[in-house]
């Protein structure tokens, strides 16, 4: 699947399988991005454009660790919500 889709789990593991819980997550993940994208609402387009990129596009490299963050983050702090 596209990366700024895929659950939280699996951008935090090195598992190459993913389970029903993978899917049914991603699914929340693109029925979210497209109401944010597509219905009508009252935030501001800069408000929308930038909340969209926190959650699904910001990405952190840290090249001391290698590591990747921000999406992972983003998108437990959105199913926590």
């Amino acid at each position: 699947g596209t990366w700024k889709f895929i659950s939280a789990v699996l951008l935090r593991s090195n598992r190459p399988c993913h389970s029903l819980q993978d899917d049914l997550e991603s699914f929340v993940h693109i029925l979210s991005w497209t109401a944010l994208k597509y219905t009508i609402h009252g935030l501001p387009r800069s408000v929308l454009i930038d909340r969209i990129f926190t959650i699904y596009d910001k990405v952190q490299y840290d090249p001391v660790t290698k590591e990747i963050s921000g999406l992972r983050d983003m998108k437990e702090q959105m199913l926590k919500a």
